[in-house]
């Protein structure tokens, strides 16, 4: 039985079965079985090597979350994927607690095809890692882009699209607005006025940049995560996101790369936000032992969990489909002092560069400045930390970063 072995549970309707012409068409090299009953998924899940299992219960919710249940007790390594209603509109999916990855029912065969073909990737990799095959095993729910980030996405994509069309999809969300606009006047383009005008801040901040501010705007707003300090998180995340694309382009890299830095930046801590959902009490202490030193967060959690929140974020960022570069600056923004990946992009260390700094930063005098520099940086990178000082300084002074 290949690799690739996928099982769709499909209970009430006929959403799935239409789906799989399209799905195998374009992936002809899967074995693909649907099935109608729990049973007889539970029944292959004993039988063969499953990857993904997919499930679509109709308006039995609570059914469909007993099925994941037993059937993660069954094989923990399957990834598991539900097809759900909304509550009330797309904007209201509720995840389900039991899946990996949620979507909603109304998903397109090509979405649900990319999403199993980057799951079944990111599989094989986690079983040649048994530190992240492990910890996968522990977590019960691996956040979902929400529908807005695909219908954002679908709508770009149509030969008429555009930035000025997205206008009304986000106009729906007030919170998904103001973070946008939020971003817009962060200083992430040093722009000498103030936006007000939504269309203005998304044809200033661009497809990728947009689309990487409704993930990060859904993780930091949507998450259940009582009692933590979300705003602090945020504010940090738009710091790093400014800083790496203030560095990349004082690096003179192209603004296309410059702007994926920016979205690395972001994003690069998502998997801290894994952790605090799926384990938020042991998580928790952990970031009360580390006391705001992030360099000591990131053993704790290795010591404890057996893998890092960069790693974890990478995996989630890869399985959600981000460029390749993207994902890898947030696999390793904190490798900063490995010389063995020196010779990587600029762009792939760039993220980890803007934590040492501002970390630095924050907990050194202006004299140890000169001290040293990560190891991940070039002589000719290192020659020039005193610009990348002043480009700290003045992010400070203009109160973009606090």
């Amino acid at each position: 039985m290949p690799e690739t072995h996928l099982v769709f549970v499909e209970t009430q309707g006929r959403v799935l079965e239409r789906m799989i012409p399209e799905i195998l068409a374009a992936h002809p090299d899967w074995h693909l079985v649907r099935v109608a009953e729990a049973s007889a998924a539970f029944q292959l899940l004993a039988q063969y090597s499953v990857g993904v299992l997919v499930a679509s219960f109709g308006t039995d919710r609570a059914g469909c979350e007993q099925f994941f249940k037993e059937a993660k007790a069954r094989d923990r390594a399957v990834m598991r994927m539900g097809l759900i209603s909304p509550c009330v509109d797309k904007s209201s999916l509720k995840p389900l607690d039991e899946a990996h990855q949620c979507y909603a029912i109304d998903v397109s065969a090509a979405q649900l095809g990319d999403a199993i073909e980057r799951a079944l990737s990111l599989r094989e990799r986690a079983q040649r890692n048994p530190r992240l095959r492990d910890l996968l095993a522990e977590l019960n729910r691996l956040p979902t882009p929400p529908a807005v980030y695909f219908d954002i996405r679908d709508a770009l994509h149509r030969p008429q699209g555009s930035l000025k069309s997205i206008v009304p999809l986000l106009s729906k969300d007030p919170a998904l607005t103001a973070k946008v606009l939020k971003v817009a006047n962060s200083g992430y383009y040093a722009l000498p006025r103030t936006i007000a005008d939504l269309q203005t801040a998304i044809t200033l901040l661009g497809q990728d940049t947009l689309l990487a501010i409704v993930l990060a705007a859904h993780l930091f707003d949507r998450l259940p995560l009582p009692g933590l300090n979300l705003d602090k998180l945020w504010i940090h995340a738009v710091a790093i996101a400014v800083l790496s694309k203030r560095l990349a382009e004082q690096e003179g890299l192209a603004p296309s790369v410059a702007s994926a830095c920016g979205v690395a930046g972001l994003l690069h801590d998502v998997g801290q936000l894994i952790l605090l959902v799926n384990m938020p009490t042991e998580y928790y202490g952990a970031i009360r032992e580390a006391a705001g030193d992030e360099e000591r967060l990131l053993l704790i959690e290795r010591e404890r969990f057996g893998v890092g929140h960069p790693e974890l974020g990478g995996y989630l960022l890869a399985l959600w489909g981000l460029p390749d570069a993207v994902v890898q600056a947030v696999a390793e923004h904190h490798e900063c002092d490995d010389e063995r990946i020196r010779l990587r992009p600029f762009s792939e260390r760039v993220v980890g560069v803007a934590e040492w700094l501002l970390q630095r930063y924050r907990t050194q005098t202006d004299a140890a400045r000169s001290l040293g520099c990560p190891n991940c940086l070039t002589d000719q990178e290192a020659s020039r930390m005193g610009d990348w000082w002043s480009s700290l300084d003045a992010l400070v002074e203009q109160r973009v970063i606090g």
